[in-house]
């Protein structure tokens, strides 16, 4: 059936303010809210598919966004004068609104919904995200450029709250073209702007950008123009102003599309996006609404179809950064890790604090900027005044290990709420007050940074606060922790933080290790790990030398080759030098055999092996490494020659003659009627003529100037030939600078290593000379630069000689010539001997007695002849040297800009303003190259298995010519010494040195004793004393009265704080729930009951997979699911359910029933269906609290303040890593008793004891101290996983043994499903889970005593 297709179309030009109240408006929201008619049609206004780019059609077809699609009007009470206005796109005219303009409850304007869009009659009528609005095609996507904040054009994307993560990701990755991130940091904080100091300020930047740029990380803010995020911003543009860097700190914002201000600017009618928008930033900024911050990179805005609803975000947020945690860093198979990430909290309100407490409860690490204000500040003082206790535990296996529980002092608590009030108000206090101390649950994910002037922190380690907060987060992975470092590339956090000399790490564990670094080239880490034990012998097998350097054949070889002959010059054991030598012309004949090889097979394909740019081997190539590591006899192969000579011709065919070569030069149109080419036009040759007769021209033009024009007065020439040499210099410049190593010294001697730019360097220095000789107005000097310019015109000519040694014929001359004069030289030196001892015989014998002076010396040195006759040496190799030299020559020329000196001025300063607009290291690395190419990557991979193909049939045939020949080797083998093998014997003098971390060991331990024997003397020296003053003062006993008091009161609060949690249901509305990425919808304290109207109420609705999939313990009716009519009767509550043996009748009476689904009585919990709960309706279970006195080794009961110190028995739970009391649900038809007995022995005594004989007593006493059982609680139990349809009702029984005979003969052992087992202070301090503390605060009364100091 063919749907009916409304054309959608921006505001018409004619709209005027005049005529605003025209039909015609309407049209101008379209591009915020579609109409109902336009957003069923796929192909609304939409151009050919085929004109659109691959980013264009990619986001069309994936990226939808949700509008509303029944307009139901928002009660006429609301203040409307908060709305923003309505602005017509493209008109330039904020404030305008249409009079008494309806809004619909989506926020959206009625102009926005069709007029074929349904529509609600009351106000109060229900209106909700999930039914009342659908997804569509994205209107808004593109690049955005910020007006006034220059031509950087980000991406930005609008996109529907139900996305699917796989689809961002591919967004990310593929269509946008981010890298893998090797860390993610989410900063929280303050939305709006608050201030910060200066310095402070300075310093966060300095900090944020160092950790981004030395990691590779990603960061990801709310991506508005206010509060943290314009710090980020700011910190971004600093650091783009002052970096050199061409790779850009990735900073993404993620923000609520209905909160946007001027989101019209980003839309686009067609859906083809818009490439860029032009966005403004207001001056004025309208209530609910947000600009966009301009130093953002990227951003992503996620629509539910609703305006000025903030939070929209947040729950995408995570499960968006919660899949960039789940991808692996690109730092090699065996180094990979997955991303981790780090929360930054920077100032904040209580929602900051509410993401903070969900990223611990997800083991995120946090990183609190103490000093920046409200929330971080908080969380820092709760933090730094509570205690890390260590409790000894028992596990499955009966072993103890240690578990950090965070303590908390009455007093912290109760200043803990005073700050919370002050800074939040009394809203919601309990609730914020208890986040602060969730949050700090499980202290290795907190790491708190000190941020003040004078103080701890500073810019320096900021930086290293986040980076250690991940490591602590991973302190028990040594190998992960490594990994990390390795991925951020921080060889200092791995020296500090991770090789210290209270850790010893296995040598052998760091292979792995080891084998990423060389993979990645972190020179640092190579040598770290050595210093740690890493021995290269051990290390380099066979298997993992082949694993690092297989991957090219003819690559590896050039490369040993190279190492091999570098490491020979190196030693001065001339054995060895010989033998690696050899080993290095092995390797070279190896990869010029298989070069060879696949020249014969196939021309071309060997040719882009030449030329290929090797992933592995720093992005260079087989000819470049040839060239490096000094291997002449690669570089004469065919295969090379070919090549070079394909790139100094271009595409001229060799049929063309000198005389129409030239005449093109003179005359370049024509070029094409008369030169004939071998492919495509290619003007390479043209180009390298128009070299040589620039040169012969400069040449004539300096003589010209030396023989005619040189006199006191400057002529035109002279003018000229000054500006040529200046082109010629400029070119040395960029030669030099386009070198592809990044580090300037590096640039520099790479450049002199080539004898030709030292010659171009001391022509372009004595010409200086000579000019500045000669703008000197003395005759003298005028003559004298007349001399040194005839010198440099000398030297000038030989440079020519540069250009003829690619000559087939000239170019072996010029290198004979070369080392001909190198054995002239040592010739010479012989010949000396012999002149100068016959001058000085036959001068004696002509001028006796003559007078010693310098005149006699020069008459003595004149008597001799010197006679030299010319040879010459013809040697095997002149060939080689002539094709090494001749490839440097060639790549100069090529990498030249077309114009020859002086014209060549003129490519300078094109390139200079390309360089200068951050553009020109992109568009160079762009250019097509015939010395290098980048394939792809199935390009690249056949070229591979091609080689190695072609080098595997190569040593198998080597192979079978040795085994040809193996017979003839064993007997030579066996016809030398038949001694035994020489015994390797260890020097007499050896010194043993003992290993630098050891060394460092023995310091630190001599050090402590030193101190710990100055402490003891103190110690004894104010015993001896024994002046001790035994009487208290008055005042200190009022004071410490006033202390008692203040206690006291301060445990009364803490108290009353755990009774009021429990009574609003505080750990049933915790924001995310439990074992997922589902949030809440948010309920305040006061909207939690249900007698209170909330009519923005709009819950998430949610069952587990394992509920779903019906197991024994769950209802197999899914109610939430059906029509309210349907669900009558499925499922009886409020009795006895015969059918499922189950009990639905509630511990505190008759529950309300609401179109067929059970209302939790405690009120709203943000969330329907059964989450984790099998049951609609209460979920019955039993919370055994068995007790005891505690007591010494010795058996007598401890006291504290008077009172006996009660214990009970805990379990460590697996799933939120807190300790609670051992309990569970009842079985079907499971009666309440035998739940508590089988629940605490299950979970908390594991296997009772070793001893048999003992076990039948002990499981005895334990059932008659179970028939003694107290109930203390009975009712509803506050559980994190309640929703409004099904909750925890609980019986809790206190079984106290008073004598401890009971419990003493045996220790706890944790059971299969818990983590360990402990014995516990009771206390108000602890943190337990779900109600289990207000249980055990029940206890206090009918025993009659105290848990500890903190009750």
């Amino acid at each position: 059936m063919d749907k009916k297709v409304t054309k959608v179309s921006p505001a018409d030009p004619m709209d005027t303010i005049e005529n605003m109240e025209s039909p015609s408006h309407g049209k101008s929201l379209i591009s915020l809210h579609y109409n109902e008619e336009a957003v069923d049609a796929e192909n609304v206004g939409a151009a050919p598919v085929e004109t659109m780019t691959y980013q264009q059609r990619w986001i069309r077809d994936n990226i939808k966004m949700r509008v509303c699609t029944k307009f139901v009007e928002k009660p006429t009470n609301v203040n409307s004068d908060l709305l923003p206005p309505v602005r017509v796109p493209g008109k330039g005219l904020p404030g305008i609104q249409s009079e008494a303009e309806p809004i619909c409850r989506c926020g959206y304007p009625r102009s926005t919904h069709g007029q074929s869009l349904s529509s609600g009659t009351s106000g109060m009528e229900d209106w909700k995200v999930d039914t009342h609005t659908k997804a569509t095609r994205t209107n808004a996507f593109g690049t955005v450029e910020f007006l006034g904040f220059g031509e950087n054009e980000r991406n930005y994307v609008r996109v529907d709250v139900d996305t699917k993560m796989k689809d961002m990701m591919e967004l990310m990755m593929d269509v946008w073209g981010l890298e893998k991130p090797n860390l993610l940091i989410s900063v929280t904080g303050g939305a709006k702007n608050f201030t910060m100091k200066q310095k402070l300020k300075e310093e966060f930047r300095r900090g944020l950008m160092k950790v981004a740029r030395s990691t590779g990380a990603w960061i990801i803010t709310g991506g508005t123009n206010a509060g943290v995020m314009k710090h980020v911003g700011e910190a971004v543009r600093d650091y783009g102003l002052v970096s050199a860097s061409t790779n850009p700190i990735i900073v993404i914002g993620v923000a609520t599309w209905g909160c946007i201000q001027n989101k019209e600017d980003l839309t686009d009618s067609e859906c083809r996006g818009k490439w860029p928008a032009s966005y403004r930033l207001g001056k004025k900024q309208r209530p609910k609404e947000s600009f966009l911050d301009p130093n953002h990179t990227h951003f992503v805005l996620v629509d539910n179809g609703t305006q000025h609803q903030f939070g929209v975000e947040i729950p995408f947020r995570a499960w968006m950064e919660n899949s960039i945690a789940n991808m692996k860093t690109n730092t090699g198979k065996n180094a990979s890790v997955y991303v981790p990430v780090v929360l930054l909290v920077l100032e904040g309100g209580p929602g900051t604090l509410e993401t903070a407490h969900q990223a611990v409860a997800n083991n995120t690490p946090i990183v609190i900027v103490q000093g920046s204000g409200r929330a971080a500040d908080i969380l820092a003082y709760a933090y730094q005044n509570s205690i890390g206790e260590e409790i000894g535990a028992t596990d499955q296996e009966g072993k103890t290990k240690k578990i950090t529980q965070t303590i908390f002092d009455a007093s912290v608590e109760a200043e803990i709420r005073n700050q919370v009030e002050e800074n939040f108000g009394k809203k919601n206090l309990v609730r914020h007050c208890e986040m602060v101390k969730e949050t700090l649950k499980n202290r290795d994910l907190v790491t708190v940074f000190e941020f003040s002037i004078g103080g701890r922190g500073s810019s320096k380690d900021i930086d290293r606060a986040i980076l250690q907060a991940l490591l602590r987060a991973n302190k028990d992975q040594i190998f992960d922790q490594l990994k990390l470092a390795l991925a951020w590339n921080r060889i200092d956090i791995a020296k500090s933080e991770i090789f210290t000399d209270d850790r010893f790490i296995q040598p052998s564990m760091l292979f792995e290790i080891m084998q990423s670094a060389l993979i990645l080239n972190r020179v640092t880490f190579v040598e770290l790990l050595m210093d740690n034990g890493v021995n290269l012998k051990d290390f380099l097998t066979k298997k993992r030398l082949l694993k690092l350097y297989n991957h090219d054949a003819t690559a590896a070889a050039l490369v040993a080759s190279g190492m091999l002959n570098s490491l020979s010059r190196q030693t001065d054991d001339t054995e060895l030098a010989k033998k690696l030598k050899e080993n290095s012309q092995e390797f070279s004949n190896l990869a010029i055999a298989v070069l060879n090889e696949c020249y014969d097979v196939e021309e071309k394909k060997a040719q882009n092996l030449l030329i290929r740019e090797l992933e592995h081997w720093g992005a260079a190539t087989c000819v470049l490494l040839a060239v490096e590591s000094n291997n002449k006899k690669f570089i004469s192969q065919t295969a090379c020659q070919t090549l070079l000579n394909n790139v100094w011709m271009g595409h001229l065919s060799l049929d063309n003659q000198l005389l129409q070569l030239l005449l093109c030069v003179f005359i370049p149109p024509l070029i094409f009627p008369v030169i004939k080419f071998k492919g495509d036009s290619d003007q390479d040759g043209i180009e390298n003529l128009q070299e040589k007769l620039s040169y012969v021209i400069f040449l004539g033009l300096y003589s010209y100037i030396l023989l005619v024009k040189f006199n006191k007065d400057v002529s035109n020439e002279e003018i000229i030939l000054i500006i040529w040499v200046f082109s010629i210099f400029a070119e040395e410049v960029r030669q030099m600078q386009s070198s592809s190593t990044k580090n300037f010294n590096t640039k520099l001697h790479s450049y002199i290593t080539d004898p030709w730019n030292i010659v171009d360097v001391a022509t372009i220095f004595i010409f200086v000379m000579g000019i500045v000789l000669r703008f000197l107005r003395f005759d003298s000097t005028l003559e004298a630069a007349r001399c040194v310019m005839a010198l440099n015109l000398v030297i000038f000519f030989f440079r020519i000689l540069h250009i003829f040694s690619v000559h087939k014929q000239l170019g072996p001359k010029l290198v004979m010539i070369g080392r001909m004069l190198k054995d002239l030289l040592y010739f010479i030196i012989i010949l000396m001997v012999f002149v100068v001892s016959y001058s000085i015989a036959a001068y004696s014998v002509m001028y006796p007695n003559s007078e010693l002076s310098i005149v006699l010396v020069y008459n003595v040195m004149r008597l001799g002849y010197w006679n030299f006759n010319t040879y010459q040496i013809v040697q095997e190799n002149t060939d080689q040297y002539w094709c090494f030299q001749r490839y440097r020559l060639i790549y100069e020329y090529y990498t030249r800009p077309t114009l020859a000196p002086p014209l060549i001025l003129i490519s300078h300063m094109a390139l200079f303003i390309r360089w200068i607009f951050g553009k020109c290291s992109f568009c160079l690395s762009s250019q097509p190259s015939d010395l290098i190419k980048r394939f792809s990557s199935d390009k690249a991979r056949e070229l591979v298995q091609w080689e190695n193909m072609i080098a595997d049939a190569f040593m198998n045939r080597l192979e079978l010519e040795e085994k040809k020949n193996i017979e003839n080797r064993d007997l030579q083998a066996t016809s030398g010494s038949s001694g035994q093998a020489p015994i390797s014997k260890a020097p007499v003098n050896q010194v043993v040195r003992m290993p630098p971390q050891m060394d460092k060991r023995l310091l630190a331990l001599e050090e402590q004793m030193q101190q710990s024997t100055v402490a003891l003397n103190w110690i004894m020296k104010i015993l001896q004393e024994q002046e001790k003053n035994t009487r208290v003062a008055p005042m200190l006993e009022d004071k410490r009265e006033n202390e008692k008091q203040k206690k006291e009161k301060d445990k009364a609060l803490v108290k009353n704080t755990v009774e009021e949690r429990k009574r609003l249901n505080y750990k049933a509305r915790l924001p995310c729930y439990p074992q997922s990425l589902i949030n809440r919808f948010p309920v305040p304290d006061h909207k939690v009951s249900w007698e209170i109207p909330f009519p923005e109420y709009d819950p998430v609705i949610y069952e587990a997979p394992e509920v779903k999939e019906h197991p024994y313990w769950a209802d197999t009716i899914d109610l939430i699911f059906m029509k309210p009519e349907e669900r009558i009767g499925k499922i009886k509550f409020n009795e006895y359910d015969d059918l499922n043996k189950v009990n639905r009748k509630s511990y505190v009476g008759t529950y309300q029933v609401q179109d067929g689904l059970p209302l939790n009585p405690t009120g709203r919990t943000g969330l329907i269906g059964r989450g984790l709960l099998g049951r609609y309706g209460p979920n019955h279970c039993g919370d055994p609290i068995v007790t005891r006195w505690k007591r010494d080794d010795i058996g007598n009961v401890v006291m504290k303040e008077g009172k006996k110190v009660l214990e009970f028995v805990a379990i460590f739970r697996k799933d939120n890593k807190l300790w609670s009391i051992p309990g569970g649900m009842c079985e079907p038809g499971q009666k309440v008793s035998q739940c508590l007995k089988a629940e605490f022995t299950e979970e908390a005594l594991g296997s009772l004891v070793e001893d048999s004989n003992m076990e039948e007593k002990i499981k005895s006493d334990l059932k008659i101290m179970m028939e003694e059982g107290e109930e203390i609680y009975k009712g509803i139990c506050d559980d994190p996983r309640n929703t409004d349809n099904s909750w925890l009702e609980t019986v809790v029984f206190n079984y106290h043994d008073d004598t401890g005979k009971v419990l003493h003969p045996f220790l706890l052992r944790a059971g299969e499903t818990v983590e360990a087992a402990s014995w516990l202070e009771v206390s108000s301090s602890l943190m337990l889970h779900s109600s289990h503390l207000y249980y055990v605060q029940l206890l206090y009364h009918p025993l009659g005593t105290t848990g500890g100091a903190n009750y």
